[in-house]
């Protein structure tokens, strides 16, 4: 029987921790270090889903606003801080998406994402790269039926409805996407935790 060596959290998730502890003892100064650390990902991520420049700065502005005024009610036991920045900034830019004069993605600002990131440009880079050939990786429909989650924010019935499959069939697509993409980003996760 193998025997895992326990998974040591990076230093950057424990700098994020404390940085969250301190930004719910509402020091200021402390949201600018987590908006330095993480706001270049994120506007990439907005870019992505909104294909606006201008609408996802203002996507990436509202998560740091909600984390400001949410940040007593973060719970690190539930989720690190990059996954619950991730999953505000996923909520703001859908809502912004679907507002009336939204707007849709389009693959070229995916291209150009990371043109305006800085110093962690090539990191981010480089993981959206291994997140990208991961995914190309999954089976046709699995692939879609994920991206169609995450990108378009489509729920299980318009899913149903968009691709002609069963509520219990895109649900299976589902879950055995994200398990092979667990797997094949297994080192990308521990990175992130």
């Amino acid at each position: 029987m193998a025997i895992e060596t326990p998974v040591r959290p990076s230093s950057s998730a424990v700098d994020d921790l404390a940085l969250a502890r301190r930004l719910a003892d509402r020091r200021p100064e402390t949201l600018g270090e987590l908006y330095d650390r993480h706001a270049p990902a994120l506007l990439g991520i907005a870019r992505r889903i909104l294909g606006d420049a201008g609408e996802a700065e203002a996507a990436v502005q509202e998560t740091f606003l909600d984390l400001w005024s949410q940040a007593d009610r973060f719970d690190a036991a539930r989720v690190s801080v990059p996954t619950w920045l991730v999953l505000v900034l996923r909520s703001r830019a859908l809502d912004r998406r679907r507002s009336p004069g939204g707007r849709p993605t389009t693959t070229a600002v995916a291209q150009k994402e990371t043109a305006t990131l800085g110093a962690d440009g090539a990191a981010f880079e480089r993981r959206r790269q291994r997140v990208l050939a991961a995914l190309a990786e999954l089976p046709a429909a699995q692939r879609q039926v994920l991206e169609l989650i995450f990108w378009e924010g489509l729920s299980r019935g318009e899913l149903e409805e968009r691709l002609g499959l069963t509520r219990e069939t895109v649900r299976n697509l589902a879950l055995a996407g994200l398990k092979a993409l667990r797997r094949g980003l297994r080192d990308e996760i521990r990175e992130l935790i």
